[in-house]
């Protein structure tokens, strides 16, 4: 079976060469599974480019207090509760028990700790494994405070019912739970991102959405490359999505006004990998409050809506697709075309730049990139300056 890309392409976007060598020899000498050498360059590279999103604000990489709020966010009032109780029970001090709650605190402390220094902040699977810990620890509380009886047992009743409970009332969409103190799970876009909430998942859901309300005049931003909507047999037109932008894998032609019934995903919403601002071509559907959500992850609009940014990314893209087979002229025109309707894409300065250079038109392809310079200092840049000066050039060989 031959990988697409190879593992010898992929590295080629590590910034760290040793990184980059070490996997090259590793794979040449067949030290590890190809599988597990394409896993270690993915994380390499996503340490220092993956942004955080958080409260509805978006940040350009992760911050240390990325985990603690999703903890207090993804994990039930329930066990929050039981947990806090457990700091202050005094039989769980008790010598007997001290073993056995150094096994239950210690091990899941240095891995949460370990957590608030990683830059990759996507979700709440990263500190899956200590909620084990945590179940145990919980549990042990609340079966001390039954023994206790009187108001401490129905306490722990309580406290064990709207676990319960809140867990039940989450089924079946467990991606995008959040407490009742969060706003519950079709308020979880709002707060957090990707497999925190949308990860793609729905698609059935949409189905019988649309099925149920005899739409066949729709468009969907769909969040998850990976996999197609048609195969679900849904029959939206597709919108542009991050992830194929970001990986250059072509984007659908948008036209400037779209109308009907729209779907758009939450992580495309939020404009997780997209930018703040006026990076996020889906930023007026958050702010927008949606007729209906589709297991509290798909957010749907019905009207008329003016998306100059999504046409723009549509025939920037479509430049770039010209550009692999050197049509300058053609590629070059739907650069232009994407200015027009965004005059303040940055990326598209770049694009240009780059046709021009290999038209060996220097001068207007200098000036093009100074003005990809100049609307990066002003606008958000510490997303942008990232990704003018990466865009691969792939496309331009």
């Amino acid at each position: 079976m031959t990988m697409f890309p190879s593992l010898g392409e992929y590295i080629t976007k590590l910034q760290n060469p040793i990184v980059s060598a070490a996997i090259s020899v590793a794979s040449t000498w067949h030290i590890m599974p190809e599988a597990y050498l394409y896993g270690i360059a993915d994380i390499a590279s996503a340490m220092k480019r993956d942004p955080m999103y958080l409260f509805g604000q978006d940040f350009a990489t992760g911050h240390w207090f990325y985990f603690p709020a999703v903890f207090a966010i993804k994990t039930t009032l329930g066990m929050l509760g039981l947990l806090a109780i457990a700091l202050f029970l005094r039989g769980l001090r008790q010598s007997q028990y001290s073993r056995a709650i150094c096994f239950l605190v210690i091990p899941p402390s240095l891995y949460f700790c370990a957590c608030l220094c990683s830059a990759m902040n996507l979700g709440v699977r990263h500190i899956l494994p200590i909620y084990p810990f945590l179940h145990v620890l919980a549990a042990a509380t609340a079966s001390m405070l039954i023994q206790k009886g009187g108001a401490q047992k129905v306490i722990a009743i309580i406290l064990l019912t709207a676990h319960i409970v809140s867990s039940i009332l989450s089924f079946p969409h467990y991606i995008p739970y959040a407490n009742e103190a969060s706003g519950g799970d079709s308020n979880t876009f709002r707060l957090l991102s990707d497999s925190n909430s949308d990860w793609g998942q729905g698609l059935r859901e949409v189905k019988q959405y649309l099925e149920m309300n005899g739409i066949r005049d729709c468009w969907f931003a769909h969040y998850g490359m990976n996999v197609n909507p048609s195969y679900y047999n849904i029959p939206c037109r597709p919108l542009p999505e991050a992830m194929n932008h970001m990986y250059n894998l072509g984007l659908p032609m948008v036209p400037e006004t779209i109308e009907g019934t729209i779907l758009v995903s939450g992580s495309e919403a939020d404009g997780f990998f997209w930018g703040p601002g006026d990076l996020n071509p889906y930023a007026q559907f958050l702010h927008h409050c949606p007729d209906a959500i589709i297991a509290d992850s798909i957010l749907v609009f019905r009207g008329t809506f003016h998306v100059p940014e999504l046409a723009a990314y549509s025939h920037l893209s479509l430049a770039k697709t010209l550009a692999t087979s050197q049509q300058w002229d053609l590629s070059l025109r739907q650069v232009q075309i994407a200015l027009e309707l965004s005059p303040k894409l940055s990326e598209a300065y770049v694009v240009q730049s780059r046709i021009l250079n290999a038209m060996n038109r220097r001068r207007e392809a200098e000036s093009a990139f100074r003005q990809a310079l100049d609307l990066a200092d002003t606008d958000n840049p510490e997303y942008v300056y990232p990704r003018i000066l990466h865009i691969p050039v792939e496309y331009l060989h």
